[in-house]
């Protein structure tokens, strides 16, 4: 930490609006702004403040690993004032958790067009799920992005794969808490049973049920896709290992393809074996679920904080 004031660093990719960022916290134009990308190649301290609270804000250049020189160069001077800020702000899996939001927000608007009951009761159970699941997935990333010293999910994956091999306790309760937010939020049992279409204890299906032909096969498709993110996400926060950097090229990509397969083999198999020996829960009892969800992640939250684990 710096000795007159905290050293908070804006760090992301080329042209993504970091120096429009400074210039709006600092309060006048003191980063240089174009459209063009890679203008900010250097780092620039300004001192700022905000309600009150002095510290030294860092714009940076854009953070793009496997470019050309210039580039690299760029990209280290970034990762440097990462390593050298109090903290960084870099809101890749925080939009991530509201890319989700918006793409459930599309579904609940679909299901209910369609104009019937069942429509309707479908979007209103899956929003009051996604409700309930959104702050313990936000608790499980702030975990990680309090270990990483980041919240972008490329440079958490790329610290924890890099890190000794241990067990952290913090990242085991988050892992629990990650867990059930995947089931609730992929509508898969014990929260819901995608292959009932009783009224009563129906979630995600209500929402398709009216659809069918193209209309049908886009929706199931993108629960799949849905579902293949989350299981990745939870790949990088708690099984980095194997996983493709940036600066790895192509080849790195190549190399990681195999180690995917296995670890979503591995992934389907457990969700299987969850579903098999499990009963579907009735649908007031879900947000005690994900309640416990919450709890575990908050655990995980206090455990770093207070242990540094």
């Amino acid at each position: 930490m710096s000795a007159t004031r905290p050293i908070v660093a804006i760090v992301g990719r080329p042209n993504v609006g970091k120096s429009t960022l400074v210039n709006r916290i600092v309060g006048g134009r003191r980063a240089i702004v174009e459209e063009k990308p890679g203008v900010t190649r250097d780092r620039k301290e300004v001192e700022a403040e905000w309600q009150g609270f002095p510290f030294l804000l860092v714009d940076t250049g854009g953070w793009l690993p496997g470019g050309d020189s210039l580039d690299d160069k760029v990209s280290r001077q970034s990762e440097r004032a990462m390593k050298d800020a109090d903290a960084t702000v870099a809101a890749d899996s925080i939009a991530l958790v509201g890319l989700l939001a918006m793409s459930r927000m599309f579904l609940a608007l679909a299901a209910m067009d369609i104009g019937t009951a069942f429509g309707t009761l479908g979007a209103r159970r899956e929003m009051m799920i996604g409700f309930l699941a959104e702050p313990a997935l936000l608790m499980v990333i702030f975990v990680a992005a309090m270990i990483s010293q980041t919240t972008s999910l490329a440079a958490i994956a790329e610290r924890l794969s890099g890190a000794t091999l241990a067990l952290y306790p913090s990242l085991a309760f988050t892992a629990v808490a990650f867990t059930l937010v995947l089931l609730a939020e992929n509508a898969r049992i014990p929260v819901d049973n995608p292959a009932t279409h009783l009224e009563l204890t129906m979630i995600h299906e209500a929402t398709l049920l009216e659809y069918s032909a193209r209309h049908l096969a886009l929706m199931e498709w993108a629960a799949a896709l849905k579902l293949f993110n989350y299981a990745c996400i939870g790949f990088a926060l708690f099984v980095p290992w194997g996983l493709a950097l940036e600066r790895q090229g192509p080849a790195g990509l190549l190399a990681s393809a195999p180690i995917l397969a296995l670890k979503l083999a591995a992934a389907g198999a457990g969700l299987a074996l969850v579903e098999t020996v499990s009963a579907k829960l009735r649908v007031f009892r879900a947000p005690e679920l994900l309640a416990t969800a919450f709890l575990f992640a908050v655990l995980g939250m206090l455990v770093h904080l207070l242990l540094g684990a």
